[in-house]
C-alpha cells in the first residue's frame, strides 16, 4: 500500500490512504510503540473512531500507525484526526479534478490553431517571443513607479 497511497501525519496518528471500492481499516502498532496493553488500547480506540466516522468517510483503504502522543489520546482526539483526513481527502479530490479540467482546457487551447496572421512566433526552444504590443511582464522591471 505504501507505493500507491498518500500519507496524512497528524498529532496522534499517521494515516496512509488510497481510493478503494469500500472503506477498510488496517492498524499497525509495533512493540516500539509500547506494551501490549498500550497497543491494544490504541487499536480499540482506532476501531471505535473508524466505526463512528465510517459514514462520513469516502470509500478508501486506511492504514493507521500511532505516534507517541497517541498513548495519551482520547477517542475524541482520534475521531478528529479521521475527520481531518476526510477534509484533506476531499480537498485533494477537488484539486485533482480542478487540475485535470485545467490541463484539458490548456490541451484544447494548444490544439486549436490561431487565426492566420495573428499567431505568435515561437523560437527554436518552443517559447513564444514577446511582441512589442503584448502585455508580457517578462521585459518589465519589478520596481516601476
Amino acid at each position: 500500500m505504501k507505493a500507491t497511497s498518500k500519507r496524512m501525519v497528524g498529532k496522534v496518528l499517521c494515516i496512509d490512504y488510497r481510493k478503494s471500492s469500500f472503506a477498510r481499516l488496517g492498524i499497525s502498532a509495533s512493540s516500539h510503540y509500547g506494551s501490549s496493553c498500550e497497543r491494544n488500547r490504541f487499536k480499540r480506540l482506532v476501531r471505535e473512531a473508524f466505526r463512528l466516522t465510517r459514514g462520513e468517510l469516502p470509500p478508501m483503504d486506511l492504514h493507521v500507525v500511532p505516534r507517541q502522543y497517541a498513548k495519551r489520546a482520547k477517542l475524541a482526539d482520534i475521531t478528529v484526526e479521521f475527520k481531518k483526513l476526510y477534509c484533506v481527502y476531499s480537498s485533494c479530490v477537488n484539486l485533482d479534478s480542478a487540475r485535470k479540467s485545467k490541463i484539458d482546457s490548456e490541451a484544447s487551447d494548444r490544439r486549436s490553431p490561431a487565426p492566420s496572421g495573428q499567431g505568435e512566433k515561437e523560437d527554436r526552444f518552443g517559447e513564444v517571443a514577446a511582441s512589442p504590443n503584448s502585455q508580457n511582464l517578462r521585459g518589465r522591471s519589478i520596481c516601476q513607479s
